[in-house]
């Protein structure tokens, strides 16, 4: 008989009509069968419980995540007072024994029902940490954990009108059944720790949506630049990317640092002009020099060449198309617009270009400029972007420190670099 175990995510809302009360979650972890392996060993269970930064302290949490001492069950009390509140926590999945297990069943419910649709000011998850989905027959080696996200939150991007406007009691389950692998077994990719080579295959073979999401961080080595963090920024390819006068720099499978490696100026051949545009900076004739070189071949050899496209200024009279395998973003592609006030302020249009699945996902606009943020030693810094500013002959778009769109004279601020690149 076929080992298994069911590991089962139980929570118990009740919402208030204007917030919600409080949520229970149960977690249990059956046996279903037995038998005898010699001397070989079946124990997966629960450990290591981390709560994420960000979800509600103090006296919103009524009970912090627990494990029971058979690390059968984990139940925790939460209050979500309001639009916004959210309660998240990682916590593995672990095997222990000598034999593998795959994952043989995932059934999601609402109140007893299997769930189609969730009530609209409600938002419940169970992923990998990475954001992967959990699917039928991914691996659970002996002597390995998967770490799984569990989340629960009151959506803020509501119309008031679907609050709840009574009290409910709502159950949610997740169960997912664990059973001796077999030759069906797959690995579950992550984003964060799949090896470069991994990544690359997997983008080659058309599986991004299904092992890759937007959002998704993972660690780059720089040569003596360090360690820094890069993201998932665009998985998608509408259209409009294979016009020839597009930019396909926020199409396909687009990485974007999501930290400032360091700060620079743009240096101009002559001193405070943008006349030539970004081509003419130092900082563009570094990226096929010095930049590239600094990453790891993987990622070097498989770079994109990207037909890219910058803004110029008043004092030229078009935009500049380069096709490089490092570039710099540009305001649509960030903001979604190239307007700023009522003034145009980027040449590169949102007929030339597109914005980024990050930023649309993230709803970054120059009214919710917070998802453009970046830090530099875990402080925030400036970031430049790749367009002249269509307002002044010596100045280039950059991103504040606060994530607002503003410009300054290439010659004189050191400003953060972090560019993005393709692969495929």
């Amino acid at each position: 008989m076929r080992r298994k175990k069911s590991l089962s995510l139980i929570i118990v809302m009740m919402i208030l009509a204007m917030g919600i009360g409080y949520a229970y979650l149960s977690t249990t972890l059956s046996i279903n069968g037995t038998t005898d392996v010699d001397s070989n060993s079946w124990d997966v269970h629960w450990d290591n419980i981390q709560v994420i930064d960000g979800s509600v302290t103090g006296d919103q949490v009524i009970t912090a995540p627990t494990i029971d001492s058979s690390e059968t069950t984990v139940t925790y009390h939460v209050r979500l007072k309001e639009p916004g509140d959210f309660y998240e926590f990682a916590i593995d999945a672990v095997n222990d024994g000598t034999i593998d297990a795959m994952v043989d069943t995932i059934t999601s419910k609402l109140n007893n029902v299997v769930i189609t649709t969730l009530p609209a000011y409600l938002d419940y998850s169970v992923t990998y940490l990475s954001g992967q989905t959990i699917e039928q027959n991914h691996l659970l080696a002996a002597n390995s954990a998967d770490t799984y996200k569990v989340r629960v939150a009151y959506r803020n991007d509501i119309d008031p009108s679907e609050l709840p406007s009574t009290a409910q009691s709502l159950s949610l389950s997740v169960s997912i059944t664990y059973v001796q692998a077999d030759s069906n077994a797959t690995v579950a990719h992550s984003f964060g720790t799949d090896s470069w080579d991994t990544v690359i295959s997997n983008v080659k073979t058309g599986i991004i949506p299904k092992y890759y999401q937007v959002g998704m961080t993972k660690e780059i080595e720089m040569g003596d630049r360090g360690t820094h963090t890069v993201r998932i920024s665009n998985i998608s390819t509408p259209n409009e990317c294979n016009n020839q006068n597009f930019s396909q720099t926020a199409c396909g499978f687009v990485i974007e640092f999501a930290n400032i490696m360091w700060t620079s100026r743009l240096t101009m051949p002559e001193v405070y002009t943008n006349v030539g545009g970004f081509p003419m900076t130092s900082t563009y004739s570094g990226f096929s020099g010095y930049l590239l070189n600094l990453f790891p071949e993987p990622v070097r050899s498989n770079m994109l060449t990207t037909r890219v496209i910058s803004g110029h200024g008043p004092d030229d009279p078009n935009n500049f198309i380069t096709y490089d395998k490092i570039y710099y973003l540009s305001m649509v592609e960030i903001y979604g617009t190239d307007t700023h006030g009522g003034e145009l302020y980027d040449n590169v249009s949102t007929s030339e270009t597109r914005q980024l699945d990050y930023y649309s996902i993230t709803n970054t606009s120059l009214t919710n400029k917070a998802p453009a943020k970046k830090t530099l030693d875990s402080v925030s810094k400036s970031w430049w972007l790749r367009s002249a500013d269509t307002t002044s002959n010596q100045s280039f778009l950059d991103v504040y420190k606060d994530g607002s769109i503003t410009s300054n004279f290439s010659d004189n601020y050191q400003i953060g670099s972090s560019p993005a690149f393709r692969l495929g």
